[in-house]
């Protein structure tokens, strides 16, 4: 009788531990997970933003071509300057507000040009 109750004990003890230890990598595996869903936004954040700048480049061009007048040009683009600002701090602000709070340890930047700083010493490593 002993016997089989020290096998039970065994065998329940050999679940916890399994059921911790599983519960530790499990954990560990969602970090790594939540820094590379992390790292891959804000590269294509980045992306996008060098999109939009070509795309604003070319349509200052094209408005010069067209022979818009420069306060024109000039207006057009400080009005596309706070636009993408205005993108970029609100890109920023959701992505801090709806990642996981269990990993936001991981978020090291408050703003734009924070991230993009954090971004360029992940990439340096």
């Amino acid at each position: 009788m002993i016997d089989f109750l020290q096998a039970g004990m065994w065998f329940f003890g050999g679940v916890l531990l399994h059921r911790t230890l599983s519960s530790f990598i499990e954990l560990g595996q969602k970090a790594m997970y939540a820094r590379e869903l992390l790292q891959d936004s804000l590269k294509l954040a980045v992306h996008m933003i060098d999109d939009a700048k070509a795309a604003t480049e070319l349509k200052y061009a094209r408005l010069e071509q067209a022979g818009c007048d420069s306060e024109t040009i000039e207006l057009s683009k400080a009005a596309d300057e706070l636009a993408m600002k205005n993108w970029q701090q609100s890109f920023i602000s959701k992505m801090i507000s709806t990642f996981p709070k269990r990993y936001s340890g991981l978020i090291t930047f408050e703003d734009w040009k924070g991230a993009v700083r954090t971004l360029d010493r992940k990439i340096k490593k």
